[in-house]
């Protein structure tokens, strides 16, 4: 009970912040984008990122932004908004690729204490009207020993402005350290080579994701599954009926 009480007031001391956030007891992410132009839905666009972080049980400040030692990042990102339902809210969710200072190159880099990678995700909870839900149910997922996303409550600032409280988390991919699978060939069309590994989502269409095949929800309405891995420009028609 004592640890529940905690989270909650954690939550509660960031939303009681103002407007023009100074300091906070979560880690804050400040993000800018050149000559500060809103960050679209696609494609990703080029921005500056720096996490602030003193440790645990520290407050953090956005004056520490420009003291190295107070960094847990400090560095170029390629960002974008994502979700689908969620873009139509007032508070965007962002997926970002962390690159080195060419902004090409992939920088695998360990962020809040989370394994290195490069794809990393800002969720907004835009739909968790108690802020906990996600983190609960991603924190029960690993302790029963299945992978879900590992994560850390933040504060956002976007150019300037304050954004309110995020969770920093891993993008779900194929990674040692997030969803460890094989990784399946072209030329595995014949069990048992053909059992995997797959990873498949349930997500918004692209051009560069389409539908893979359509599934009626619980509600009537109609879920676009995309191959994620193998990618649907590589995966054989052996193994798109298997995973089906």
């Amino acid at each position: 009970m004592k640890k529940i009480i905690t989270s909650v007031f954690l939550i509660y001391v960031s939303f009681t912040l103002s407007a023009q956030l100074t300091d906070s007891n979560l880690p804050i992410v400040i993000i800018n984008t050149t000559n500060a132009v809103p960050i679209p839905d696609a494609p990703r666009i080029t921005a500056t990122m720096k996490i602030i972080y003193r440790g645990p049980g520290e407050r953090n400040f956005v004056a520490d932004q420009n003291d190295p030692s107070k960094l847990n990042y400090n560095g170029k990102i390629k960002i974008e908004i994502r979700g689908s339902s969620s873009q139509a809210t007032p508070k965007k969710q962002y997926g970002f690729t962390t690159v080195l200072s060419d902004n090409i190159t992939n920088n695998n880099v360990e962020l809040l204490g989370m394994p290195k990678e490069n794809d990393w995700i800002l969720g907004g909870l835009a739909f968790d009207a108690s802020l906990i839900r996600d983190y609960i149910s991603f924190n029960l997922s690993r302790k029963i020993g299945n992978y879900a996303p590992r994560q850390q409550y933040c504060e956002v600032i976007i150019n300037g402005d304050y954004r309110g409280l995020y969770m920093l988390q891993e993008k779900i991919k194929v990674d040692d350290n997030r969803v460890d699978i094989a990784n399946i060939d072209p030329t595995d069309n014949t069990l048992p080579d053909l059992s995997g590994g797959y990873l498949t989502k349930a997500d918004k269409v692209t051009s560069d994701d389409p539908s893979a095949w359509i599934m009626a929800t619980y509600t009537g309405t109609q879920t676009d599954f995309i191959h994620e891995t193998p990618k649907p420009s590589v995966i054989t028609s052996a193994q798109h009926t298997y995973i089906k």
